[in-house]
């Protein structure tokens, strides 16, 4: 058995690895790639709280499903523990793609304007850069806990207001 200098003996090994979760692929894997887009839904709960779900979408789910996923992120759980957003209390708001124009209410904090970056898969949290600058990020902004997330536009004229309500699409065509 092997030993520590002190004498103790050595009975796990980790490897730390910066490996995103990999897909299946002729008998290996690929890795995911980032986000094609993600997909935001709004549940009101029994308290007459809105919490907001992101359901990611990757490039090869774009490529092979016939169907768009309905699993939306929950932190620290498996992805076949994600909530399905299937069914009457879920209604679809937006699809967010890199840079849209979002804005934010925190539960605690002012609203919030920037350009979408991200979603993190293992916490549900948004990552916005701000309006000035592309590189100025802000990390780890809880979904579950906002009090409202809107998708904004910008017309040809620097004029911002709220996106009109999308239908869910894919592959260009409208699903339910």
């Amino acid at each position: 058995m092997p030993q520590m200098p002190n004498g103790d003996v050595i009975r796990k090994v980790r490897v730390q690895s910066t490996d995103k979760v990999a897909v299946s692929v002729r008998g290996g894997t690929a890795d995911r790639g980032d986000m094609a887009r993600v997909d935001v839904f709004r549940e009101i709960d029994r308290k007459g709280k809105v919490r907001f779900h992101l359901v990611p979408i990757y490039p090869h789910q774009l490529a092979t499903l016939k169907e768009p996923p309905n699993l939306a992120i929950v932190q620290s759980k498996n992805e076949d523990e994600w909530t399905n957003v299937r069914g009457p209390e879920f209604d679809f708001l937006f699809s967010l793609y890199q840079n849209s124009l979002i804005e934010i209410q925190k539960s605690k904090g002012p609203m919030v304007r920037g350009y979408f970056k991200g979603a993190h898969r293992g916490t549900a949290a948004l990552s916005l850069a701000t309006m000035v600058s592309p590189t100025d990020l802000t990390d780890g902004i809880g979904s579950k806990t906002l009090l409202d997330l809107r998708k904004l536009k910008i017309d040809r004229l620097g004029i911002i207001s709220v996106a009109p309500e999308e239908p869910r699409t894919w592959r260009g065509a409208v699903c339910t």
